[in-house]
């Protein structure tokens, strides 16, 4: 299923900033574990470890990241998801909150 993924071709600074939230963001706030856990998987399977964790680590306009969004939303299974994927907890969002 993965493999058909790798035939898309797309930026990930597009992916990265251009909207208020990305896929990971709005799936975590969503509690929508399959498919956030869907994506980390692709992710991890078509770029480097850095790419990965630049778009695990993105910011929104509110300065939320995934991990910000999992954590508020009350879904542990995304919180696992996001950090086995390598997304900080030391990240502050606008208010200066981290998910500590």
């Amino acid at each position: 299923m993965f493999s058909s993924l790798g035939k898309y071709s797309y930026d990930y600074q597009d992916l990265l900033y251009a909207s208020d939230c990305s896929a990971l963001h709005i799936s975590a706030r969503n509690k929508q574990n399959f498919a956030l856990r869907t994506l980390l998987t692709a992710l991890r399977e078509s770029c480097a470890a850095n790419d990965v964790a630049q778009v695990v680590n993105a910011q929104n306009l509110r300065g939320q990241t995934p991990l910000h969004c999992a954590v508020r939303a009350g879904d542990a299974d995304c919180v696992h998801y996001l950090l086995n994927a390598g997304a900080s907890y030391d990240i502050p969002d606008n208010n200066f909150d981290t998910v500590r």
